[in-house]
């Protein structure tokens, strides 16, 4: 993070050097950076940047939704624990073999889905310091993940929107990262680089498997029901590689507790079920995940 500078002002630096990659959602035009801190279109369109570094792109009312502040609060100090370390560790070499190579032309790419945006962070700074210039870009309809995504991460560009309407010029991603969140993989299409690619991450059936067996044994819910989205996903794109990441993560107290708060797992459990589990506690939870890259 360059230092001196408010959160706004880096983002305003961002929009500046970067908004050719940005079109208008209300009307598709391209979008440029006006002052004192607003993004507007030729048809004088406009949206003005928050002060904690984000620019809220949404044209319609959002559903009500658990994905909260408390929810992200909680998912960012997991995940800055290391929870998910090597995942990321696998997802790092993926972008690296197959994401394309143009010399030193700058590498972009959008975590469509991004939540509070720690894993697009890492990612980003593992590249950079691999002596690759790449941009981050993240997106999520949830402005409470957003909103912390900007205040934690202030040298990356984030963005409140609907990723049904994705406020990007068609073709100007090189990678497309979506991470255990809903895909829309029509929209990928339209936005990714002729040889661009999409990096999905999809559970297994033992991600979590612990959590899950201690919210609901004895029920259908214990057991993931793994649906045929992998298969969807060889439908769309040109698969160049599948691979499987499966470790079992031990888990403190603290982690414990964050876990509970961000899983959607445990938002149908009863109260005297999660304290029993906080009270008995998980030494260890499974990681299981399916990483698929397409073209």
């Amino acid at each position: 993070m360059k230092t001196g500078l408010k959160k706004i002002d880096l983002a305003k630096q961002l929009f500046a050097q970067h908004g050719y990659l940005f079109a208008c959602p209300v009307c598709g035009e391209r979008i440029r950076l006006d002052e004192p801190a607003t993004l507007r279109c030729g048809n004088c369109h406009a949206f003005d940047l928050a002060r904690q570094g984000y620019v809220n792109l949404l044209t319609g009312k959002v559903k009500a939704s658990k994905y909260d502040q408390a929810l992200f609060a909680a998912r960012l100090a997991l995940n800055q624990s290391g929870f998910f370390v090597k995942l990321l560790a696998a997802l790092e070499s993926s972008i690296s073999t197959y994401a394309p190579q143009r010399r030193q032309e700058q590498l972009v790419i959008l975590d469509a889905g991004c939540g509070e945006g720690s894993h697009l962070a890492y990612l980003v700074q593992r590249i950079q310091a691999a002596g690759r210039p790449a941009l981050g870009i993240g997106l999520d309809i949830a402005k409470d993940g957003i909103r912390l995504a900007a205040s934690t991460y202030a040298d990356l560009i984030w963005c409140v929107a609907d990723l049904a309407r994705s406020p990007l010029r068609a073709a100007q991603c090189d990678v497309i990262l979506n991470i255990l969140s809903p895909a829309n993989y029509s929209e990928f299409k339209r936005l990714m680089q002729p040889d661009g690619i999409v990096i999905k991450v999809f559970p297994g059936p033992d991600y979590l498997q612990e959590l899950r067996t201690a919210l609901y044994a004895g029920s259908s819910k214990a057991t993931y029901q793994k649906e045929d989205s992998v298969q969807q996903f060889g439908q769309q794109f040109s698969p160049l590689c599948t691979q499987h990441v499966y470790y079992r993560q031990q888990l403190a107290q603290t982690d414990l507790e964050y876990l509970l708060q961000m899983t959607p797992l445990a938002w149908n459990a009863d109260e005297a079920t999660l304290e029993a589990i906080r009270q008995t506690g998980l030494e260890q939870i499974t990681v299981d995940t399916t990483i698929m890259i397409g073209k």
